[in-house]
C-alpha cells in the first residue's frame, strides 16, 4: 500500500502510539536534558554537605552539625531537596521513555537494568560494610560521650541493631533502586493488556493536557497528583528510604514524576509550548519551593499543611519549566560535561562516606563555617573524580558504571535517527 508523503508510522511507547513526524525531538538525544539530569545528581554533593551546617536539622540520623552553620544552610538543602529529585526522576523517565521509542521497551530494560543495577551492585557491597564504619565515627568524633564501637564492631553492632531487611542500607543510592523498581514496572505493565490500556489512556490524557492546558495547567495536574503522598509524609521534607524496602507513599511520590517524565516522551515536541518564559518560572519556582518547603518545615499545623498544599504545584511547575529550558539547548555535550556523566555514579557512590569522615575532622580545625562548606565539597567532589579519571573510567569497573570511555564529544552529541 503507497504511502502518502512525509508519512512516519506510529511509534510503539508505554503510553500508547504517537506520530513520530509530530515530534520532531523523539529521534535524537537531548543534551540539555543530558546535563540536567547529570547535575541533579552532582548537586548532591552541596545538598549532604549543606546538612552539615543545619544545626537545628530534622533527621535524628545525621551525625554530624557544625554550630557554625546556621539557616541559610538549612535554606539551601531544603531548596535542593524539593527540587532535585523530582527533576531527576522526571528527566529519566523522559529519556528512558524516548530511548524505547528508538530501541523498544525490552532492550531498554535490559540495557537500564546493567547501567543502573551495576553501579547499585557495586554502591551495596561497599556501603554495607563502610557506612555503618563511616556513620559510627562520625558519631564518635561529634559527640565523645557516646559510646563507641570502633572498627568491626560497630558493622556487627549495626547487623544486631537492625532487622534482617535493614542490613542492606542503600544509604544515598536508594534512587537506583526506585528506578529499577519503576522499568520494572512498566516492563510489567507492556507485557499485560490492563497494564497497556491503562498506560495509552494516562498517555491520552497527559498529550490532551499539554495541548490544550499548557506548562501551568499540567504542573496543577501534576501537583495534585503528588499532593496525596506529600501529605502522608507530613512534612515538607520528604524522608528517603533507609532499607531496601522502600516506603510506599516515597515510592509513589517519585513515581509521578518518573512516570510522567516517560508520559512526555510522546509529545516531547510540545515542550516549547509549556511556558512563554520557562528560565523565568524555573528560576522564581526554585526560590518559592525552597520558601514553601522551609516554611512548611516550621509552620505550626494549620499552617504547614496550608504551606505543603501549595508546595507540589509549585514544585511541579518548576520541574517542567527547568525541563523546557535545558530541552532547548542546543550547545553540543563537551568533553568536560561527558566526563562529568561517566563520573556521576561514580562521584555520588562515594561522596557521602567522604563527607561523613572528613567533616568531623574539619571540625577540629579552627575555620568559619563557610569555609569547611567549600573545603568538603571540593574534597567529596573532586576525590573521587580524580580517581575515576586515573585509574577507573578506562576499566571493566568503569564500563558496569556506564563510562564510554574516551570517545570523541562530536560523535556522542551528533543527532542520532
Amino acid at each position: 500500500m503507497a504511502r502518502a508523503p512525509g508519512y512516519a508510522p506510529p511509534v510503539a511507547s508505554a503510553f500508547g502510539h504517537v506520530d513520530a513526524a509530530q515530534a520532531g525531538l523523539a529521534g535524537r538525544r537531548i543534551e540539555g536534558l543530558d546535563a540536567l539530569r547529570v547535575w541533579a545528581m552532582l548537586l548532591g554533593v552541596v545538598f549532604h554537605a549543606a546538612l552539615c551546617l543545619w544545626p537545628t536539622l530534622p533527621l535524628s540520623d545525621w551525625p554530624v552539625r557544625d554550630p557554625a552553620g546556621g539557616a541559610v544552610y538549612g535554606m539551601v538543602a531544603v531548596t535542593l531537596h524539593a527540587v532535585r529529585m523530582p527533576v531527576f526522576f522526571f528527566v529519566s523517565g523522559l529519556l528512558t521513555g524516548l530511548a524505547c521509542r528508538r530501541r523498544g521497551l525490552s532492550r531498554v530494560a535490559r540495557s537500564r537494568l546493567s547501567r543502573i543495577g551495576w553501579p547499585l551492585v557495586v554502591g551495596l557491597v561497599v556501603l554495607v560494610p563502610f557506612a555503618p564504619l563511616a556513620d559510627d565515627f562520625a558519631w564518635r568524633m561529634i559527640s565523645p560521650e557516646r559510646p563507641g564501637t570502633p572498627g568491626l564492631r560497630s558493622l556487627r553492632r549495626h547487623l544486631e541493631s537492625h532487622p534482617l531487611q535493614e542490613w542492606v542500607d542503600p544509604s544515598h543510592l536508594w534512587f537506583l533502586e526506585f528506578l529499577l523498581i519503576y522499568i520494572g514496572l512498566a516492563v510489567l505493565a507492556g507485557r499485560i493488556v490492563v497494564g497497556r490500556a491503562l498506560g495509552a489512556a494516562a498517555g491520552r490524557l497527559w498529550r490532551r493536557g499539554a495541548e490544550s492546558l499548557g506548562g501551568w495547567g499540567l504542573a496543577v495536574i501534576l501537583g495534585a497528583c503528588i499532593m496525596p503522598f506529600a501529605w502522608h509524609s507530613g512534612s515538607s521534607f520528604m524522608q528517603t528510604p533507609r532499607h531496601l524496602l522502600p516506603a510506599w507513599h516515597v515510592l509513589a511520590y517519585y513515581g509521578v514524576f518518573y512516570f510522567a517524565g516517560w508520559a512526555t516522551s510522546d509529545e516531547v515536541g510540545l515542550l516549547a509550548r509549556w511556558f512563554r518564559r520557562p528560565r523565568t518560572v524555573a528560576l522564581a519556582g526554585v526560590a518559592a519551593s525552597g520558601v514553601l518547603a522551609w516554611l512548611g518545615l516550621s509552620a505550626d499545623p494549620p499552617g504547614r499543611w496550608v504551606y505543603m498544599a501549595v508546595l507540589p504545584p509549585t514544585e511541579a511547575a518548576t520541574v517542567l519549566a527547568l525541563v523546557q529550558a535545558c530541552a532547548g539547548l542546543a550547545k553540543p555535550v563537551g568533553r568536560s560535561m561527558r566526563f562529568l556523566a561517566d563520573a556521576s555514579y561514580w562521584v555520588y557512590l562515594w561522596h557521602l562516606p567522604i563527607i561523613m569522615v572528613l567533616y568531623p575532622l574539619l571540625m577540629r580545625v579552627d575555620m568559619p563555617g563557610s569555609v569547611r562548606f567549600a573545603a568538603v565539597i571540593a574534597a567529596a567532589a573532586g576525590a573521587p573524580l580524580l580517581t575515576f579519571g586515573l585509574f577507573v573510567r578506562p576499566t571493566r569497573l568503569g564500563a558496569m558504571l556506564g563510562a564510554r570511555g574516551h570517545l570523541p564529544p562530536p560523535d556522542i552529541a551528533r543527532p542520532q535517527a
